[in-house]
């Protein structure tokens, strides 16, 4: 992601910094998503606290 945010930047001129700003913040935000996913995917699959209530 960092050398794709350097690419943008140098690429963009005037408004390198904020695209290139923008591309690392969207690609993040991307892998934050799909990470998240992945892991919530995981617990539903996974058979730890299906069918039994927890005592509180």
């Amino acid at each position: 992601m960092h050398h794709l945010e350097e690419d943008v930047h140098h690429a963009l001129g005037s408004i390198g910094a904020v695209a290139g700003w923008l591309t690392n913040t969207v690609l993040s935000a991307l892998v934050g998503i799909v990470v998240g996913a992945i892991v919530v995917a995981v617990m539903n699959v996974l058979p730890f606290g299906h069918g039994e209530k927890a005592a509180h």
